[in-house]
């Protein structure tokens, strides 16, 4: 139900990085006041499905379309699973303020939710000989070689929407063994069907792979600033999560070469110059507001259930200090909330208001996302 290295649960599989020092994550722009908040109500799932993750969403062909995580069913699909490692739904409710309705699920024939990032045939090999239990290749059941969303981004030099992705090898030895083998970026012509992969580096084991696994996870959170993509890789793992930056001309997203990285003064082509812009978390947004006149990172502090956000002029920043604001409702099992993103599409009085949600996790395979009203003072 998430990045490898990105959940909060993932402690002991997860790709650590070496906490930053203050000086080097805090940002030294100015501070706002913390927001109110209160919860509006509950993002729902298709029927006959437990809950969902992540929870990113996007303006995308005239509707708010939600991009979710491991999505678990009771009753197999006629493929004959009962998962799918990425969905999506949307909705043209576009007043938030008592919850929101009006939800279309995409869902399959046999009325079983559809994968967003569908597999490649070598993927989809590898599932089958090792799906059910007995599994046709007798060891190794319940493995699977999968791709799980991270943010969505829309602008409209695009053909579409771009779906960033990590590519993942889950092992059967719990719910939560999942290992990252790259991450990469995904083309989404349209919210009625299913996103596309591309082949983007013959060079690689995997050609669809755009970084390979001793890169960062860039996709954490994205954001579009004129004629740049800049994308937010905070790799989880510790209670300090620090977010590097890199960017990429729009319409060059899908090309590794064009990517340059921060480097705390100016941009490099190496990945290893990229410096700390400010803590964050695995899974979270930055859009820039209308009101604030800043952008704004909204995240879950990292193994907790507060809320927080900061703002800066740039998306290198300075950003500013955290601001909490609120509390989530605690989570259950032994877990921490997390996936604490905006949803701007939804603001409302010049954004002013804004509306952002969190996954909560309940017990095992099962949790909610909250949808919570902020507003600025």
């Amino acid at each position: 139900m998430g990045w490898s290295n990105r959940r909060p649960s993932h402690l002991v599989i997860a790709r650590l990085i070496v906490a930053a020092t203050l000086s080097g994550c805090n940002g030294r722009g100015p501070s706002i006041e913390p927001p109110s908040m209160h919860e509006v109500g509950l993002v729902p799932s298709p029927p006959g499905t437990g809950g969902r993750d992540v929870g990113y969403s996007v303006p995308f062909a005239g509707h708010s379309v939600w991009v979710f995580g491991g999505t678990f069913f009771a009753e197999s699909a006629t493929d004959g699973y009962r998962w799918r490692a990425s969905t999506w739904s949307f909705t043209d409710d576009a007043d938030a303020r008592d919850g929101l309705g009006g939800w279309t699920h995409a869902l399959g024939a046999d009325a079983k939710p559809l994968a967003l990032l569908p597999h490649t045939a070598t993927e989809q090999a590898f599932n089958d000989a090792h799906n059910g239990d007995p599994c046709p290749t007798g060891t190794g059941c319940g493995e699977r070689h999968t791709a799980w969303p991270g943010v969505v981004v829309v602008d409209p030099r695009l053909s579409g929407a771009l779906v960033f992705y990590e590519k993942e090898e889950t092992s059967p030895t719990g719910a939560f063994s999942f290992r990252s083998v790259g991450t990469s970026i995904a083309i989404w012509p349209s919210p009625d069907a299913p996103a596309l992969r591309p082949e983007l580096r013959p060079d690689l084991p995997d050609p669809t792979v755009l970084f390979p696994e001793d890169e960062p996870g860039w996709g954490s959170a994205a954001v579009v600033d004129g004629d740049f993509l800049f994308a937010y890789a905070c790799e989880g793992g510790n209670l300090s999560v620090p977010c590097l930056l890199a960017r990429v001309p729009i319409e060059a997203a899908l090309n590794r070469s064009a990517w340059l990285f921060y480097a705390g003064s100016g941009w490099s082509d190496d990945w290893h110059a990229a410096a700390p812009v400010f803590d964050g978390a695995p899974l979270m947004s930055v859009h820039r507001s209308p009101y604030l006149d800043r952008f704004v990172a909204y995240y879950m502090v990292p193994l907790g259930g507060d809320m927080a956000l900061r703002t800066a002029a740039h998306p290198e920043g300075p950003w500013s200090p955290e601001v909490r604001f609120g509390e989530a409702e605690p989570a259950l099992d032994g877990n921490w909330d997390y996936a604490l993103i905006a949803h701007p599409e939804l603001s409302r009085e010049d954004g002013r208001v804004e509306y952002v949600s969190y996954f909560r996790p309940g017990v095992f395979l099962d949790g909610t996302i909250h949808l919570v009203e902020v507003t600025y003072r």
